[in-house]
């Protein structure tokens, strides 16, 4: 059963206020507090019950009149607590727990929930501490008024220069964080949507269960994960400013973010490439009331990549509307906004090398002439992309593969003849390609001499384009060739050929193997170069959700057939229609 966070900080601000009250409580407060400082007020709840003692204190003070036992358990053994201070508060969370189990304290007091040691050790959930909340409200409610004290409640001593009466930056601030923690919550609420639709989805047998496993997984983990990591996002907007912290927020919640997202964004590939069947469509179409299929689903599905690449950008929008000066957070909310983009480079490696699995096995079948390469001897593929090619004056439109040892370019046969414009984007909810490929010609980077990267304006349209020119030793003298697009992609291409050239090798002078293949009909695969290190590159990720993520523009325009090339006795490339 999955508990609201926001009640559950609620809950847990409102008890924490109320223990305060109670006559010789504090000072287990102070002790949570001396072994794991925290602001957020689930954590130092949680961190008190954990001690295990403050909750056998609290049931001593139960009236004896009224039938309730005592524990006698309220301070640590010092012997025992410094011998193994875990197996010590377990103990005392343990008899704690029997006397909540006894047959009857639920009679007495209403509202108690029992719950075991693990529930309240384990972390990795809420669910058991929640049980020990509504318990501990419960036993509170129940004790006699002698019990408390009158006086202010205990508050967190500021450690900061107040912003003053710089009203502007409050404004600006409260903007900011408001918008963190509405977008947070609405973020948490479509999660916990998406998982009930995904359940419906599974009951019914609507679907078969291998679409069912890919388009719905992960969905557990990124509502478990968010539902805790909300609780510190309400928790740190209750402060002042001065203390809250953002920072210490993202840094300590770095590696499990990578660990359910990762996954998440790699899988995603796989929901992109699901093909739906009328059957299917009419079956979900059925469960529009809870999710639209067709004006829905894909939004809620892409929302959760959306979410981890807009978490740098609140952060950095936090970072240039204060400073150290009146925050003294500041450093570590900069570490915090390093930890978020560490997620989000993460993120678009898992997407990058996933989509890449997917481009390579698709090759094996849209290309049926190799011309005597074995794909398996390329290397992993590193960019793949649709450009612009340029040599001898004529531009043809080719979808170019930069391998780790081979720069392969493919011509795509249309199956529909129709031209499309070359600044079109691959949308991410429309299928892959998967139209046959023609074998035009590779180039090998061991062969590389070195390659050149500039930008040109058009005269007449006045339009930038970026152009990546790639020389090479030919088997006649140097050549080269030009790939051209209106982006700034080719720097990505740049970088990685750069990695990739290899210094020159000397060879006999009929050797075939260097520069683009003077024999595409050759059977005799060539020498490859050593496998270079690869650097991590990002890849297209969704960009039709909240918040900018990184995209790869894809060129998909058709040129026309008017750009003949007409071979001589020795051409100096293959690259024709």
């Amino acid at each position: 059963m999955q508990t609201d966070p926001t009640q559950t900080m609620d809950h847990c601000t409102n008890l924490l206020a109320r223990l305060m009250h109670i006559r010789g409580f504090p000072k287990y407060v102070s002790l949570a507090r001396s072994l794991r400082y925290s602001s957020d007020p689930v954590t130092r709840l949680w961190d008190v019950f954990a001690l295990g003692v403050p909750l056998c204190y609290l049931f001593d003070l139960l009236p004896e009149d009224a039938g309730f036992g005592k524990i006698n358990h309220s301070e640590f053994d010092e012997e025992q607590y410094n011998t193994n201070p875990d197996r010590a508060m377990k103990h005392a969370i343990a008899l704690f727990a029997i006397q909540i189990q006894g047959e009857n304290l639920a009679d007495k007091i209403p509202g108690c929930e029992a719950f075991t040691v693990t529930d309240l050790w384990d972390r990795s959930s809420t669910d058991g501490f929640s049980r020990a909340v509504t318990t501990v409200s419960a036993i509170v409610n129940h004790l006699p008024q002698d019990t408390f004290i009158t006086g202010p409640l205990e508050k967190l001593p500021a450690h900061s220069v107040p912003l003053r009466n710089n009203w502007k930056a409050q404004e600006t601030l409260g903007t900011i964080v408001r918008e963190l923690v509405e977008t947070e919550r609405k973020y948490v609420q479509d999660l916990h949507i998406l998982q009930n639709y995904a359940a419906v989805v599974a009951q019914s047998n609507l679907i078969n269960r291998e679409i069912d496993d890919i388009c719905f997984a992960y969905t557990s983990e990124l509502v478990k994960f968010q539902s805790k990591f909300l609780v510190g996002v309400n928790a740190n907007a209750a402060l002042a400013w001065e203390d809250q912290r953002w920072g210490l927020l993202f840094l300590k919640a770095e590696k499990e973010f990578g660990e359910v997202y990762a996954p998440y964004c790699a899988n995603y590939v796989n929901i992109e490439d699901i093909e739906w069947t009328p059957e299917q469509e009419r079956n979900l179409s059925s469960l529009n009331q809870l999710i639209h299929f067709k004006g829905e689903l894909p939004a809620f599905l892409i929302k959760p990549i959306g979410r981890a690449f807009k978490y740098p950008l609140l952060l950095s929008s936090l970072i240039k509307a204060t400073s150290s000066v009146y925050y003294p957070h500041y450093e570590e909310l900069r570490r915090g906004l390093e930890a978020s983009k560490r997620v989000s480079d993460l993120l678009c490696e898992a997407q990058r090398r996933a989509e890449n699995e997917q481009t390579v096995k698709s090759l094996r079948t849209r290309i049926d002439d190799w011309k005597g390469h074995n794909l398996e001897d390329f290397g992993d593929l590193l960019l793949d992309d649709i450009f612009e090619v340029v040599q001898n004056g004529v531009t043809r439109e080719y979808h170019v593969f930069l391998f780790e040892r081979m720069l392969f370019f493919c011509k795509e046969v249309s199956l529909q003849k129709k031209k499309m414009s070359i600044l079109s984007s691959r949308s991410l909810y429309s299928p892959r390609r998967k139209s046959p490929l023609l074998n035009k010609g590779r180039v090998f980077p061991s062969s590389i001499t070195h390659i050149v990267f500039n930008t040109e304006v058009e005269a007449i349209s006045s339009r930038r384009w970026s152009r990546l020119t790639v020389h090479w030793k030919g088997q006649d003298g140097p050549e080269s060739i030009t790939i051209r697009c209106r982006n700034e992609q080719l720097k990505q291409w740049e970088k990685q050929i750069n990695g990739l050239i290899q210094p020159p090798v000397k060879t006999n002078e009929s050797d075939a193997s260097l520069g683009f293949d003077p024999n595409p009909d050759s059977t005799t695969p060539p020498p490859f170069a050593p496998t270079p290190p690869q650097d991590v590159v990002h890849n297209d990720v969704p960009s039709e959700v909240a918040g900018p993520i990184p995209t790869r523009k894809r060129s998909s325009r058709r040129f026309s057939e008017s750009y003949a090339f007409a071979p001589g006795p020795r051409p100096p490339m293959i690259l024709c229609d």
